[in-house]
């Protein structure tokens, strides 16, 4: 569907830039094969009426399918024997018989490329004049097919009128015995009746081009790869038609056509090379099934051997492209536009010169860093500034993208000029017609290979028969990553160098010719826009980006996701949605699992056995051949309990290896507290999320620090009283001197209380007033032991 929007706006852009003029109108009424056609008046086709339309859709669903597909010569002239051949296939579920292949055709030729495309749809007069009727000969049974075979001689059809180049309509009828057609093909016929006086220059950008097939640098999607670079793959085949036409090349066309080389400009993917080097390695392939993607985990891969066929073709492609232009793409062939209009301007300049770097470097020799070319050949003039910038001077752009700025009867020359900051540069155009032809060809049969080299010689006949006497150059770009096999694609450069009107030349030779057409400003059409990678899928990109971004920056002089960061940018996903989700899914997986390698073992909750002490912080670098640098970040889950003093931030730590960092903290106050840890990179940009680390405080707040401290003291000054006093006391009395009365005498008691006068238990007699006794006031101090004691003797404080 996506082919035939492109073709249907291409199209209408060349409808619009060329003037019609007549179409091929019937030329005589039937006859014999040796009958020579009247001559055919050019005159513009009327409108195709409805009756008319009806017919053509009940002719396409005729019972029998015509195909042709050969036509020799490529480029018959006056002398030549036309010969035809392809074949009948009954579609009915009945056999049909007596069946009679007929060849119409019309003497007056196509007057403009429009014409060739109002025929190519089916519409305008269809060709009158019957060349030659052959019989079938046989039955075809239901279901079945049948070749055909037809041959004219071309100086019996009155063709050219008298024009050096000319293309002609051609159809292939089947009829049946009572004259019915139940099928037909439509066809070209270039003609060249003599060289004409300026051949029209033709340059072709060879594009080597394929999707991104490793995720990151370690990693194959698949080996999809390997099949093509094997014999008889896509691009073997490309490169083997390109080595047997090219100037450097050791092969033969397979077409035949030996009369010269065609020299390529190549337009190399340098992503391309690097998978293609590292799949002749040994190397490892996904593996996983499509529900393990995108949960973080490394993903899962088998072990692959090196593949001879990968260094086979890259051996092969050096040689060929010898010290012809190579244009080296942006790595990856990122959607140059698409990344610009959505503010990635820089992964755009890193994917030029990681692209120019990698081309360099494997091919063994210098690129041309002055091409460019952005996908579907798109310019935008913030693109245009920026390539210019890093070095481009000429630019491959579509005619879509530089229109005319008036309508021509003719296609104008391939070579512009572009304005820029810098001044102007140099404007390749590329002919959008001839790379729809290219992109729409059905490649897989011989009828759909033949139409697109019929096809292609038709138009580029045209363009000399525009204006025969001034030489002009086209530009031919095939669809990046084209498919036509190796046999379509050796025909179509053969035929580049065979065929009268054409004159190959390198891309980098074209030179203006004549007076140029004016052209426009740079228009980017919808479609362009509706084409490109879309904001929501670069959005996602975007996030990538940014994780890997962050693991690159702790990393010290590698950066091993830049390259899987362009892969996820690659225009290849404009149209494959499914493998761009998965690669992107493996790439995050992969940033996600070597990120989580770089982490904080400390989790476990320790213990302040203190007012103050040191925390061990373990971080592990489980990376096995990269050194990282660190910041790690420390803070207090609540300030007014526990507080972070001064550490080591920054850190760098080996392959393989831990480093531990001694954090001091401070509690002011008893109970549990936390910190919360995380790993920055140098920048200070978040690279893991916070850990939280329990942390016990067991010390004491600091009223009790005071009171626990003047206790203390005062324990110490008792000692020390206690000490003085024993110091300070006389020595024991002996036994003489007992009766000795001291400070205080003390009458003696009597034996008996009533002796005394009192009553028992120490009580006055009734009657009598009591007497104070003096009794001491126990002194009561703590000796080590903490026992109570009585004061010593001849304390002051002993007494009352």
């Amino acid at each position: 569907m996506t082919r035939l929007v492109r073709a249907g706006a291409g199209l209408a852009a060349a409808a619009t830039c060329l003037l019609g003029l007549a179409a091929p109108a019937a030329a005589s009424a039937p006859g014999p094969a040796a009958a020579k056609p009247a001559t055919e008046p050019a005159a513009e086709p009327a409108a195709e009426p409805a009756a008319g339309a009806a017919a053509r859709k009940e002719r396409q669903q005729t019972p029998v399918s015509v195909s042709v597909e050969s036509l020799t010569p490529s480029s018959p002239g006056p002398n030549s024997t036309i010969k035809l051949s392809g074949r009948l296939v009954n579609e009915t579920r009945s056999a049909i018989s007596s069946l009679t292949v007929r060849l119409r055709y019309s003497s007056a030729p196509f007057s403009s490329r429009s014409h060739i495309r109002q025929f190519t749809e089916g519409r305008g007069a269809e060709p009158a004049a019957i060349a030659i009727s052959s019989p079938l000969g046989r039955g075809i049974p239901a279901g079945e097919s049948v070749k055909w075979r037809l041959s004219v001689k071309a100086n019996t059809l009155d063709l050219g009128q008298g024009r050096a180049v000319s293309v002609h309509p051609l159809e292939v009828e089947a009829v049946t015995a009572a004259g019915s057609t139940v099928g037909q093909s439509r066809t070209y016929l270039p003609y060249a009746a003599a060289k004409p006086p300026a051949a029209t220059n033709i340059a072709w950008l060879w594009p080597i081009v394929d999707r991104p097939h490793r995720a990151d640098e370690n990693t194959f999607m698949e080996d999809d790869l390997g099949k093509s670079v094997a014999p008889g793959g896509r691009l073997s085949g490309l490169l083997e038609a390109a080595a047997a036409n090219s100037p450097n090349g050791n092969g033969r066309a397979a077409s035949g056509n030996t009369a010269g080389k065609v020299p390529l400009t190549w337009a190399i993917d340098p992503a391309l090379l690097s998978d293609a080097q590292a799949m002749a390695a040994p190397h490892r392939v996904l593996s996983a099934p499509k529900t393990a993607l995108g949960r973080g985990a490394q993903p899962k891969t088998r072990a692959a051997p090196a593949s001879a066929d990968a260094k086979k073709w890259l051996d092969s492609l050096r040689s060929t492209v010898g010290k012809d232009p190579v244009l080296a793409l942006p790595y990856a062939d990122t959607d140059v536009v698409a990344l610009i209009r959505r503010g990635l301007e820089e992964d755009v300049k890193f994917a030029v010169g990681e692209g120019n770097r990698n081309a360099t470097k494997i091919l063994g020799r210098p690129v041309d860093s002055g091409l460019a070319w952005t996908p579907d050949g798109m310019l935008i003039p913030d693109a245009t500034e920026i390539l210019a910038d890093l070095g481009a001077r000429d630019f491959v752009v579509s005619d879509l993208n530089l229109p005319v700025a008036q309508s021509t009867t003719f296609t104008p020359d391939a070579v512009a000029k572009l304005p820029t900051v810098g001044g102007d540069v140099n404007a390749l155009i590329a002919d959008s017609t001839l790379q729809n032809v290219l992109d729409a060809a059905d490649t897989d049969t011989a009828a759909g290979r033949f139409q697109a080299r019929q096809r292609f010689l038709a138009e580029t006949a045209m363009i000399t028969s525009e204006r025969p006497y001034e030489a002009r150059t086209v530009v031919v770009t095939p669809p990046r990553r084209w498919n036509p096999g190796a046999e379509l694609a050796d025909a179509l450069l053969g035929d580049s160098a065979s065929v009268p009107w054409l004159k190959p030349v390198r891309l980098t030779d074209v030179k203006p010719a004549g007076q140029a057409v004016p052209r426009g400003s740079l228009n980017y059409p919808e479609h362009a826009e509706n084409e490109e990678l879309g904001p929501a899928y670069l959005k996602k990109v975007r996030s990538v980006r940014s994780a890997a971004a962050r693991f690159t920056g702790i990393l010290i002089g590698q950066h091993p996701y830049h390259p899987a960061v362009l892969r996820m940018e690659s225009s290849a996903w404009r149209h494959d949605g499914v493998r761009a989700r998965r690669l992107r899914e493996v790439v995050s997986d992969s940033v996600t699992s070597a990120t989580r390698k770089i982490d904080i073992l400390s989790r476990d909750e320790v213990t302040l056995a203190g007012e103050s002490g040191t925390v061990p912080i373990t971080v592990a670098n489980e990376l096995q051949d990269q050194t990282v640098r660190v910041r790690l970040r420390i803070r207090s889950g609540n300030a007014e309990r526990l507080s972070v003093g001064s550490y080591k931030k920054d850190l760098e730590i080996g392959p393989g290896r831990r480093e531990t960092v001694k954090v001091p903290l401070r509690a002011r106050a008893n109970g549990l507290g936390a910190i919360k840890l995380r790993l920055d990179t140098p920048d200070g940009e978040k690279l893991s999320d916070e850990v939280v680390m329990p942390v016990s405080a067991t010390a004491l707040g600091s009223v009790g620090v005071w009171i626990a401290g003047a206790g203390g003291l005062a324990f110490v000054l008792l000692v020390a009283l206690r000490a003085l006093r024993r110091r300070s006391t006389p020595p024991e009395e002996t036994d003489e001197g007992a009766d000795e009365p001291g400070p205080f005498p003390v009458q003696d008691a009597p034996d008996d209380a009533d002796q005394a006068g009192r009553a028992p238990g120490g009580t006055a007699p009734e009657g009598e007033p009591q007497a104070a006794v003096p009794v001491p006031a126990p002194h009561l101090t703590e000796d080590v032991t903490g026992d109570e004691k009585e004061p010593p003797r001849g304390d002051p404080d002993g007494g009352t």
